[in-house]
């Protein structure tokens, strides 16, 4: 009775093990919104979400007036990505722009996932 009771948990566990990773997976590509798509200067197609949403709290709290930002780029092959991007965003009807470092990358799928973070500033209008 106790090993069939014990076998049908140990069962029950794996099935949710298994099915963990691929719950957060559809929830990490449900979460991060697509910006914009274009090629390299070398020809190799990108695509780059947003992968966390800037608030108006956000904006409000900033005392320099930027605004925190992470990026993931998606280039569709195995690269070398640049250490460094320069990005722009409209956020609330208001440019921002500013450089974003690289602090990951990982390869798959004959995919580079690069991910950048850096703090944006409103755009001076001239």
């Amino acid at each position: 009775m106790f090993k069939k009771a014990g076998l049908s948990i140990l069962v029950l566990v794996l099935a949710l093990f298994y099915t963990l990773p691929v719950s957060a997976m559809e929830l990490r590509k449900e979460s991060r919104v697509f910006l914009e798509s274009g090629y390299t200067e070398e020809g190799i197609y990108y695509e780059i979400y947003e992968v966390e949403s800037v608030s108006e709290n956000d904006i409000r709290s900033s005392a320099t007036g930027g605004i925190e930002i992470t990026r993931e780029v998606i280039y569709y092959g195995i690269v070398t990505p640049p250490r460094t991007i320069n990005h722009s965003s409209t956020i609330n009807g208001m440019v921002y722009c500013g450089t974003l470092n690289l602090y990951k990358i990982v390869t798959g799928d004959d995919k580079t996932y690069a991910y950048y973070k850096g703090t944006i500033y409103p755009a001076i209008s001239q």
